[in-house]
């Protein structure tokens, strides 16, 4: 058993099984034939047993591989992926994206609560409406790569252009009957 460097930034004293499952909770006792965990920890510096060797990492490393997998994670989801094919095209509401791509309201917010949380897109209202819009990648330059490449990525995609080829005859006012 090892400590993950996740539960070291999480101040936590988790414990894992050789499936990484989590086995023992924050203060938890472990049997006396358990393997050290943290060797140590520090604000920049992380020391890890992994199988018998001693791993160092830094926070900002660790930080930079959370982000990555953040923002792929992100996008390992056809639907998500469209949201953001069709983002590139206009700003548009919840409404228009769950008209669009034919889902639930609350799985359409979900979606784009967790592209929102990666980075990949921002919200502002006006009045009464959330618009969504592409982020501009400031904060995090693996966002704006990948939303570099997207612009190109998936054109003629059948799924992307019949989206595409709908989005004009798609209006919040038609939709909410505004």
């Amino acid at each position: 058993m090892y400590q993950t460097a996740d539960s070291i930034f999480k101040g936590r004293d988790a414990r894992f099984d050789d499936k990484g499952v989590e086995r023992f909770a924050a203060n938890d006792s472990v049997s006396d034939d358990a393997t050290p965990e943290a060797l140590s920890t520090s604000s920049s510096e992380v020391s890890l047993l992994v199988d018998g060797f001693k791993q160092k990492i830094t926070c900002e490393y660790y930080d930079a591989i959370k982000d990555f997998i953040k923002v792929m994670k992100a996008l390992s989801d056809p639907n998500r992926v469209k949201m953001v094919k069709l983002l590139q095209r206009r700003v548009l509401c919840v409404c228009e994206i769950q008209e669009a791509l034919g889902l639930a309201q609350s799985t359409a917010s979900k979606h784009l609560k967790i592209l929102e949380e990666a980075g990949l897109i921002a919200y502002f209202k006006e009045g009464s409406w959330v618009n969504y819009q592409l982020a501009d990648g400031a904060r995090n330059p693996y966002v704006a790569n990948l939303l570099g490449n997207l612009r190109h990525w998936l054109e003629d995609d059948a799924d992307v252009v019949a989206l595409v080829a709908r989005l004009p005859e798609i209006h919040r006012e038609t939709i909410c009957g505004i």
